[in-house]
């Protein structure tokens, strides 16, 4: 199935962030077209061949935003970060913005809702700083200096105060929120800036670097235990999501790659041009010319549809594609 790009009248259609809700149930997609677009899973995939799927909700933004996060708890609640430093909490259900915060003096990369408290939220931007906030207070809770663009910030949902840093400085910090002067840990191995940090249970985490390599640590013993290569990331935010055992990413060849835990090369790839299992040679041929048409493209985000085989991803040029991981 795909979703619809942004709009015409928009200079760029990135999407830099998608996510689905506590339940699943409902994905939200947001970018440089300033829009946080919200969609029912099941209502696109009742009809998977539609070209253009109407959003459940749209929100519109005063700025581009790099990147949204749902509230565990309280399913409509979701937050936004934007190029301007702001993050805002969104009540979906009623399409309104509850608060702003006023969070960094540079572009924001990354925030992301406390797994474990319904009202904790972690920023983190270009102006070197991570910052954790309450969603009832206007002033951050704690602050910590990483001396470094910040390009990623992640909770650990199974250590509630635990989060993970990924900086320009290749490494990858590890935080215990109870004490912020210093890293529990700092994990050097990659050769460029970190993109991206997704936790895979309690004691590992995988990384994405513009070094185009992912690298799954131990997080007792801060040694890089695999390294992932196949897909190419030398400039761009391609995206990175794990599930179970999976690692999904994108790439600067407009390719998705799947890879598992225990294997350094990939086990999928597929090129985003595809066209749909069931389209008709009408369509499929439609799709080539449409692809060809656009241009050079990359994957911007990733996202797996929580303990199933069903992968979102997004391109440069605005769109969304569900995917689904299927054995041979």
């Amino acid at each position: 199935a795909q979703v619809p790009r942004a709009s015409a009248r928009q200079s760029s259609a990135i999407l830099s962030s998608i996510e689905f809700d506590r339940d699943a149930q409902l994905f939200a997609t947001a970018g440089v077209s300033k829009r946080i677009c919200v969609f029912n899973f099941a209502d696109v995939m009742a009809h998977p061949l539609e070209t253009q799927h109407r959003p459940h909700t749209e929100l519109s933004t005063r700025s581009k935003l790099s990147c949204i996060s749902w509230n565990n708890y309280v399913r409509p609640h979701l937050i936004s970060s934007d190029y301007e430093g702001v993050v805002a909490l969104w009540d979906v259900g009623t399409g309104q913005q509850l608060s702003e915060y006023e969070a960094h003096q540079k572009r924001i990369w990354a925030v992301d809702f406390c797994h474990s408290d319904p009202l904790h939220f972690v920023s983190g931007s270009d102006d070197g700083w991570v910052r954790v906030w309450s969603t009832s207070e206007q002033d951050a809770l704690a602050q910590i200096d990483m001396k470094a663009n910040v390009c990623c910030v992640k909770y650990n949902a199974a250590v509630p105060q635990q989060i993970a840093v990924g900086c320009a400085d290749h490494c990858l910090h590890l935080y215990d929120l109870r004490k912020t002067d210093r890293a529990v840990s700092v994990m050097a191995g990659h050769s460029k800036a970190v993109a991206y940090v997704r936790f895979m249970g309690a004691n590992q985490a995988v990384s994405a670097s513009t070094d185009s390599t992912l690298r799954l640590w131990d997080l007792s013993t801060q040694a890089c235990t695999r390294t992932y290569q196949g897909h190419m990331n030398e400039k761009n935010f391609v995206g990175l999501s794990a599930d179970g055992e999976f690692i999904a990413c994108g790439s600067e060849q407009n390719e998705m790659y799947v890879y598992y835990k225990a294997m350094s090369r990939p086990i999928a790839q597929q090129d985003f041009a595809t066209p749909p299992v069931g389209a008709t040679p009408a369509q499929a041929a439609a799709a080539a010319t449409a692809a060809q048409a656009e241009g050079a493209h990359f994957i911007s985000a990733v996202c797996w549809k929580p303990h199933t085989n069903t992968l979102l991803a997004a391109n440069s040029s605005g769109v969304v594609k569900i995917c689904s991981l299927t054995h041979d």
